[in-house]
């Protein structure tokens, strides 16, 4: 996962196997802002832009 800036913020380490869900949390580590988040495998990739914003009155 990537700031706006480029720098990794969180890598995440994916099991070896076919398919299914893999669940990260990532409440209490990244800070309000958008994060660029890119999939790798060996056959594709694929991007996607993650808005965190926190809410101060929980």
């Amino acid at each position: 996962m990537y700031d706006l800036g480029g720098r990794v913020v969180e890598r995440i380490c994916l099991p070896d196997r076919n398919g299914g869900t893999v669940w990260a949390d990532f409440s209490d580590s990244l800070p309000n802002g958008i994060y660029i988040l890119h999939l790798r495998s060996s056959t594709a990739s694929a991007s996607v832009r993650i808005t965190v914003i926190a809410d101060s009155l929980l």
